[in-house]
């Protein structure tokens, strides 16, 4: 009866270890800045009490997230860390949302054979948004971060919480409408000014080029006068 109890005890506690093994390992980052951008899928890391552990994923108009979570390891170990863990949803603007009747983006898990986390994301929209303040609700990177609370005397323990989680796109990403070129304008022709000839010594040329024949005449026929008198 002690070994099949033993047996059984040693099935339970593998149990969630041999379903880690299905889970990417990752190391969320301690801000939105070093937050690695992810795809969507299954992945394990540990949370140290206290700790917030921040994750990115990209979203496209008509998508959103949706992320379940739970720790592995037993209650009473896990309760000697923390009180629970919180999930959290954050916008491309590192704003939090308030959850709606349409999603929940919040919310808190602890162990296997626990109600585990099960939030969803806003979807991200294609619409204009003017706002000039709160969430963003375009598309961008959206982060999911955890924070695992501790409620004890001093301070925490240091020691880790392995916690794995499932993020999961949902909806069918649609294109962002592209705004038309504004036109334009065609470039209008101008007239090249007359070349200005440069004037010398302030007499223009057309004046210059007059006295000058008016002196060759004269020249001309003084010559003529002077041989009439010759003669």
């Amino acid at each position: 009866m002690r070994l099949a109890l033993a047996v059984l005890l040693a099935l339970v506690t593998a149990a969630p270890a041999a379903a880690q093994e299905d889970y990417e390992p990752v190391v969320g980052g301690g801000s939105f800045n070093a937050a690695p951008i992810l795809e969507p899928g299954q992945y394990r890391d540990t949370l140290l009490p206290t700790e917030y552990l921040y994750y990115a994923f990209r979203l496209e108009p008509g998508q959103r997230l949706h992320v379940t979570a739970n720790a592995d390891m037993a209650i009473e170990d896990f309760q000697r860390l923390a009180t629970d863990i919180t999930g959290n949803f954050h916008s491309p603007t590192r704003s939090d949302y308030i959850s709606t009747p349409d999603y929940d983006v919040r919310g808190n898990f602890r162990v296997e054979g626990e109600p585990p986390l099960d939030i969803t994301g806003p979807t991200a929209t294609a619409e204009e948004d003017t706002e000039v303040r709160g969430p963003w609700y375009g598309p961008g990177v959206y982060y999911v971060s955890f924070y695992a609370i501790y409620a004890g005397a001093g301070d925490p323990p240091r020691a880790e919480i392995p916690f794995h989680f499932d993020v999961e796109v949902q909806g069918t990403a649609q294109s962002t409408p592209t705004p038309s070129p504004s036109p334009t304008p065609s470039p209008t022709a101008t007239a090249t000014p007359e070349p200005v000839v440069a004037e010398e010594d302030g007499v223009k040329p057309a004046v210059a080029a007059g006295f000058g024949i008016g002196g060759l005449l004269a020249g001309v026929i003084g010559g003529i006068a002077l041989r009439r008198r010759r003669s």
